[in-house]
């Protein structure tokens, strides 16, 4: 059995080599030119594993091509969520993950610390200080609220005084506009001398508490104790809030005007006006309606020199804004059907915010608009006992801050044009004796065919003839001149300056002076210098540069060239700028 299964073994091994030779030999063969054909049985097996493989790889690229496209799409879906949520949060007051250009633009907000009415007196050597309540503060949390408490301290104290001379309020959270305290404290000030008095004060702060702006300082205010015991200042009522700086050492009553004061203008639109006494409480989210069932006191003006309108002269279509002191609707005139925008004001607001001459001067400044195609007009003025209504021309193109969003930035000679009817509207003002005090995008109009028109003139102030100043801090930040923001005397240079910005943004898309709040863009408007793209034209650059002059005396528009110096610029020669006419055609129209 072994020798038989040797034998086998070799046989098999004997013939694997006759194999592997004839194999060889056709490898050689074919080497050397010699092809074997194949056969149809194997020409089909090999097309139909080419076919398979083919295949087989189409489908790994369709799956690769699938997984490419759901990952993109998801990709997308991911970043439009994450820039809507970037969005959402970015559009509260104060987030910086907003797109900059768009938190500057859209918030600017006219300078405005709101005021708290306080009761502060000295008798025997005790201060008592009631704190009643805050309006108008500043909103910090996401919510557009605040969680305000004030802080009431007195300083600075003798060494050795044991009396404690730092007190707080409650908190209030969730406030929005209106905090009510209500509470009285009492200080022990006998170990404050008379002779300290003068240099001893009391400081009231209104901070933020809860989350990562607790402390947040919202406003504040300072006595000293002199004044608290002096008769003749006035240390009961409203106080606005100021600033950190000046809140250390300053108050600023927030009056209302005194009886001489009042004009029979005023009086025929008013009525009575209360001394500095608390109001009655105001409910600040209650709208205005359309339509008011209220009787009809008189109506002052008349709309195209025909009969006088009223509330029900018109049919009110929608609202166009909303300000601090009413809205503006979008009217139809009933006997023309011709289309109005009027201008509604709460009497009651704007006497508590010490807006009454404010709003006379704008009423004024709107009636003599119609003189200038460059200012909007005012066509009739009539009133209820509890509002005001302003009935003024309807400008369909919107503000230039709606363009300049949209555009990111106008072109050179659109915004030279625009810049020109500007101009226009300011010297129309100036030759009147009156600053504007508020140009900015959001208050130039455009009309359907392109032109401008300046609007919103609560601002204005009159009697500024020639070498006259005023001192009134007003404006919105970004735009304020520097000879505002360090308290000095003005006049209309302050406008000039004004359109400087105004021209930086239209023609760069971005603000000139930047800065995460208030403190960080007067710092910037006092200092920073000015930075131009490469695409913006030597005369371009120029224009700016004369209006963006920090010294007023140096100011293009305010400085010894006065109106020629802006209308002999090479910049603006082109618009042939011409009082009352508009310039040129339009170049720009929002349709």
């Amino acid at each position: 059995m072994p020798l038989f299964g040797s034998k086998k073994k070799k046989q098999k091994a004997e013939g694997e080599a006759d194999g592997a030779a004839e194999a060889e030999a056709s490898s050689s063969s074919s080497s050397s030119g010699v092809k074997r054909q194949l056969s149809k049985k194997e020409q089909k097996a090999l097309e139909k594993e080419a076919k398979k493989e083919q295949k087989e790889k189409e489908k790994q690229e369709k799956a690769a091509k699938k997984a490419a496209s759901k990952k993109e799409k998801q990709q997308r879906k991911e970043s439009k969520k994450a820039s809507k949520k970037a969005s959402k949060k970015g559009s509260k007051k104060g987030s910086k993950k907003k797109d900059k250009k768009h938190q500057r633009r859209m918030g600017a907000q006219k300078v405005h610390r709101g005021r708290l009415f306080v009761r502060l007196d000295i008798a025997k050597n005790k201060l008592v200080a009631q704190v009643d309540e805050a309006r108008d503060f500043h909103t910090v949390t996401k919510n557009d609220d605040a969680n305000p408490y004030a802080v009431i301290s007195i300083g600075p104290v003798p060494k050795g005084c044991d009396a404690v001379m730092k007190q707080q309020t409650k908190v209030v959270k969730g406030a929005r506009k209106r905090a009510v305290f209500e509470q009285t404290f009492t200080f022990d000030i006998s170990a404050i001398t008379a002779g300290m008095r003068d240099n001893t004060r009391l400081r009231i702060e209104l901070l933020h508490d809860a989350g990562r702006k607790r402390g947040t300082f919202l406003g504040g205010m300072a006595f000293t104790l002199n004044e608290i015991e002096d008769d003749d200042t006035p240390t009961q009522g409203w106080f606005r809030f100021l600033d950190e700086k000046k809140a250390i050492n300053q108050n600023e009553p927030f009056r209302v005007m005194r009886k001489k004061e009042i004009t029979k203008e005023i009086q025929e639109l008013y009525g009575d006006v209360y001394g500095n006494k608390k109001p009655e409480e105001r409910t600040y989210e209650e709208p205005v309606p359309a339509v008011d069932d209220a009787e009809l006191i008189e109506s002052s003006g008349a709309v195209g020199g025909k009969k006088k309108v009223g509330i029900d002269s018109f049919t009110y279509l929608q609202v166009l804004g909303r300000g601090a002191f009413g809205k503006v609707l979008l009217a139809e005139l009933n006997d023309t059907k011709d289309i109005y925008a009027v201008k509604v004001l709460s009497k009651e607001a704007v006497i508590e915010d010490d807006d009454v001459e404010a709003t006379m001067i704008e009423r004024r400044v709107l009636s003599v608009g119609a003189e200038c195609p460059c200012l909007t007009g005012l066509y009739a003025t009539f009133q209820t006992p509890e509002r005001l209504y302003f009935v003024m021309e309807f400008i369909k193109g919107g503000d230039l801050m709606f363009h300049a969003s949209n555009l990111g930035s106008f072109t050179e000679p659109q915004a030279q044009l625009l810049l020109a009817e500007v101009c226009c509207g300011l010297w129309f003002l100036h030759d009147r004796g009156i600053v504007y005090r508020d140009l900015k995008l959001d208050n130039v109009m455009l009309t359907g065919d392109g032109h401008a028109k300046l609007a919103d003139f609560g601002l204005c102030k009159e009697g500024i003839w020639g070498a006259a100043t005023t001192t009134t801090f007003c404006g919105t930040p970004g735009y304020l001149a520097p000879e505002i923001i360090q308290e000095l005397p003005y006049g209309v240079s302050v406008d000039w300056w004004s359109l400087g910005v105004m021209a930086y943004e239209m023609m760069i898309g971005e603000t000139p002076f930047d800065g995460d709040d208030e403190e960080e863009i007067f710092e910037a408007v006092l200092s920073a210098p000015l930075e131009f793209h490469a695409s913006i034209s030597a005369h371009a650059r120029s224009l700016v540069t004369g209006w963006l002059q920090r010294d007023p005396k140096q100011r293009l528009g305010s400085d010894s060239a006065g109106k020629d110096g802006i209308k002999q610029h090479p910049c603006m020669k082109t618009t042939q700028i011409n009082i009352p006419t508009y310039p040129l055609s339009p170049s720009f129209s929002h349709e």
